[in-house]
């Protein structure tokens, strides 16, 4: 039945299903997964570059074109250390606040970096009390030991 609804497949199986769950599901097409991974890869070589305004719309494109994919958290994040780079810290302290909640899976990164942009915008008790949580929730990590960052 999978293959009179999609033809004949050399290599039947995983491929189709992929396809037909993004479909049902209305995660677009898999071309439309290939293009949002493939800009967010190129924002990040613009991020890398240092180059932000260009990393920075590109990074919104992936955000509008696909707001649910692991591609758009990956952006916000990047996006985050572009407002601190540009000192926009109120800006990158909302989006930092904001993945807390959305991106679990990195939250010792987005706690170091919120607690670092609280220290760049003046507020030392807020990024102590970030990098506390840090070091409580995350006592392996070595993000703290990584990038040294002075509280007072």
């Amino acid at each position: 039945m999978c293959s009179m609804a999609f033809g004949k497949d050399p290599t039947p199986g995983i491929t189709k299903i992929s396809e037909l769950i993004f479909l049902i599901f209305g995660f677009g097409t898999i071309t439309e997964a290939k293009n949002t991974a493939q800009r967010f890869e190129k924002a990040k070589s613009l991020f890398l570059k240092k180059e932000w305004a260009k990393a920075k719309n590109l990074l919104l494109t992936v955000q509008n074109t696909a707001p649910g994919s692991i591609e758009s958290k990956r952006s916000r994040f990047l996006l985050g250390l572009i407002h601190m780079q540009n000192e926009n810290f109120d800006s990158a302290i909302e989006v930092f606040k904001s993945l807390l909640k959305n991106y679990p899976e990195v939250e010792d990164y987005i706690l170091f970096n919120l607690a670092k942009t609280e220290f760049l915008n003046k507020k030392p008790d807020r990024a102590q009390k970030h990098l506390l949580k840090l070091l409580t929730r995350f006592p392996l990590s070595l993000i703290h030991i990584s990038e040294p960052t002075r509280l007072g």
